[in-house]
C-alpha cells in the first residue's frame, strides 16, 4: 500500500502547487495601470529624441516638433493616470482561507472517491498479467480434467452402457493393446476413433485421433482437422478449447467452406461473446446447407436468440418440420405467395435498414428465381453501394447477381 499512497501524495502536492501558486504569490505586480504604462513610454520617447538630436539624426525643428507632440501625449497619460486606482489584490487571510478550501476539496474529494470507486488494498498486475487473465481460457487437458470431476461428483449425466457398449469396450481394449505394438497403423486408429466415440470416450478418443494426426502430417486434410476439433469439443462438455479453434482454424486453412468446420466456428463465436460474426457465418451456413444436414436443427434452435443478441433483428431462417409440413398442405399458388411475401419482408427491411452480404446475396438469388429483374437489380445496386470499400463482399453481392442472371450493362 505504500507504493501507492506514495506517488499519489507527490502527484497531489505538485497539482496543489500548480494550482496555489497564484494565490500565496498575492497581488504584486497588479497595482500598475495601462496610463502609468503609457507615462513611462512617453518619457522614454522624450529621452530618445534628445538622443537623436545629440548623434545628429534630427535637426532642431524636427526634434522641437516630436518633443512638443509627445509632451501632449505626456501630458495627457499623466491627467488619465491621476484619474485611475490600481488594482487591489485580496487580504492574505482571504488568501490563505480559499487555499484550505481548496486543498481539502481535492485531497479530501479525491479520497473519497477512491474509496468509494477503487480496490484500496488490492495487490498491483502488471498489464500483460492483467491482459493474460482476461483473456485465459482453460486449455484442453484442465477442462477435461474437470469435466471427469463433473462426472465423478454426479454434476454431469453420464449415459448408460447398453449390453452392446459394453461388448465394445472389450473390443477396444484389445484394439489397443494391439496398436501398442503397431505405432504406425493409422487405419487401426481410425477405427478405434470410432468405436470410443461410440461408447462415449470422447477424451480418449480426442488422444487418438491427435496421434492420427501425427502419423498424418502435412496430408491431413480439413475433415481431419474437423474430427480431431469435434472430439476436442465434445470432450469438453460443449466447451471450445485454444486447441479445438487450432483445429479448426487448421481445417478452415484448407477447405474455407468446409460446412461442419463452419458450424463449430459459430459455436466458438458464440462462446467468445462475437455475436455478430457468429450470426453471420451461421445465417449463411444455414442458407446454403441440405435441410438434414446435422448441424441445421441446432442452428435454428438457436438463430433468433443470437440474431437479437447480435442486433440484427429476426433471422433469416431455413424452414423447420413445422414449415415443411405446412408447406405440403398448400396448392402450388399459395407456396409461391408465401415466398413472395418472406422475400418481399426481407427486401424491405434490407433496403431500409441494411444488413450484411449473406442476406444481400440470398435476396439477389431470391429476386432472381421469382423472375422479379427489375427488383434484382435494385438490391443488387443497394449491395453494390453498402459493401464499395470491401472487395470481398462485393464479389458475393456480384456473384449471386451473376446467378439471377443480371449484368452490369
Amino acid at each position: 500500500m505504500i507504493t501507492f499512497w506514495i506517488p499519489v501524495a507527490i502527484g497531489t502536492v505538485l497539482v496543489l502547487a500548480w494550482m496555489l501558486l497564484p494565490l500565496l504569490r498575492g497581488g504584486a505586480g497588479r497595482g500598475k495601470t495601462r496610463a502609468a504604462y503609457d507615462v513611462q513610454v512617453f518619457k522614454d520617447q522624450l529621452a530618445e529624441v534628445d538622443s537623436d538630436l545629440a548623434r545628429g539624426v534630427l535637426e532642431e525643428s524636427e526634434a522641437t516638433r516630436l518633443r512638443t507632440e509627445v509632451s501632449r501625449r505626456l501630458l495627457a497619460a499623466a491627467d488619465a493616470q491621476a484619474g485611475q486606482t490600481g488594482a487591489v489584490g485580496a487580504p492574505r487571510s482571504a488568501s490563505l482561507a480559499l487555499m484550505g478550501l481548496m486543498t481539502l476539496a481535492i485531497v479530501g474529494g479525491g479520497y473519497g472517491l477512491y474509496q468509494t470507486l477503487g480496490q484500496p488494498g488490492m495487490q498491483d498486475f502488471p498489464f500483460s498479467a492483467n491482459l493474460a487473465r482476461q483473456n485465459y481460457r482453460p486449455h484442453q487437458d484442465e477442462i477435461e480434467a474437470m469435466v471427469a470431476e463433473q462426472e465423478a461428483n454426479g454434476e454431469l449425466a453420464t449415459p448408460e452402457l447398453s449390453p452392446r457398449a459394453q461388448e465394445a469396450l472389450t473390443l477396444i481394449g484389445q484394439l489397443q493393446l494391439a496398436l501398442e505394438s503397431r505405432p504406425d497403423d493409422l487405419e487401426g486408429r481410425r477405427i478405434l476413433v470410432n468405436e470410443l466415440g461410440r461408447v462415449g470416450k470422447m477424451a480418449e478418443a480426442r488422444k487418438v485421433q491427435e496421434q492420427i494426426m501425427a502419423l498424418l502430417g502435412d496430408t491431413a486434410t480439413a475433415q481431419d482437422y474437423v474430427d480431431l476439433a469435434e472430439l476436442m469439443i465434445l470432450a469438453g462438455n460443449g466447451y471450445v478449447s485454444p486447441e479445438a479453434f487450432d483445429a479448426l482454424n487448421g481445417a478452415y486453412q484448407l477447405d474455407p467452406q468446409n460446412q461442419r468446420m463452419l458450424f463449430y466456428i459459430g459455436h466458438a463465436l458464440v462462446q467468445e461473446g462475437d455475436y455478430r460474426r457468429a450470426y453471420n457465418i451461421w445465417a449463411d451456413l444455414l442458407a446454403n446447407s441440405p435441410a438434414d444436414a446435422p448441424w441445421v436443427a441446432p442452428i435454428q434452435a438457436q438463430i433468433d436468440v443470437l440474431a437479437q443478441a447480435a442486433g440484427v433483428g429476426p433471422a433469416l431462417r431455413g424452414p423447420g418440420a413445422a414449415d415443411v409440413e405446412a408447406a405440403g398442405q398448400m396448392t402450388e399458388e399459395e407456396r409461391n405467395a408465401q415466398i413472395a411475401t418472406m422475400v418481399a419482408g426481407a427486401e424491405e427491411r434490407l433496403l431500409s435498414e441494411g444488413g450484411d452480404v449473406a442476406e444481400w446475396a440470398r435476396l439477389i438469388t431470391a429476386l432472381g428465381v421469382l423472375n422479379e429483374p427489375e427488383r434484382a437489380m435494385t438490391a443488387w445496386q443497394a449491395a453494390q453501394a453498402a459493401f464499395a470499400a470491401d472487395p470481398d463482399a462485393l464479389a458475393q453481392v456480384n456473384q449471386a447477381a451473376a446467378q439471377a442472371g443480371l449484368s452490369a450493362e
